[in-house]
């Protein structure tokens, strides 16, 4: 059981991002795009509603998604792995737009989330 705050439930219901259910399902062999989808759609959302790419260097992305690579080409082991997943989730996200950036990933401000946001007038 785990009983969730008033503030909490407002705060995720009030700014959702969405995701796609027929991508988690296209990606539910691989933990790693499966990630990498979650995290596209967040920061998709975040460099579409700022108008500003949103640039990710894969030791941070490494960290932040627990890959236990180590020793000195452990960036570079863990991009090449990151950069077949992320061709797996554009094909599942074709909204998603990826500069070309040494050193991470940059997600392009022209970038929609994976389902549109839906306006108080449809």
């Amino acid at each position: 059981w785990i009983e969730l705050g008033e503030s909490f439930f407002e705060s995720i219901t009030s700014s959702p991002i969405p995701v796609d259910t027929r991508a988690l399902k296209a990606l539910k062999r691989s933990p790693l795009a499966l990630d990498l989808y979650a995290l596209c759609c967040y920061e998709s959302y975040r460099a579409e509603k700022n108008d500003k790419a949103r640039f990710i260097p894969w030791r941070a992305l490494m960290t932040q998604l627990g890959a236990e690579y180590q020793g000195e080409r452990a960036a570079h082991d863990f991009a090449v792995k990151c950069r077949k997943a992320l061709r797996k989730v554009q094909q599942v996200m074709p909204s998603l737009r990826l500069g070309n950036e040494s050193g991470g990933i940059i997600i392009l401000s022209s970038s929609t989330t994976a389902i549109p946001q839906q306006t108080s007038s449809e």
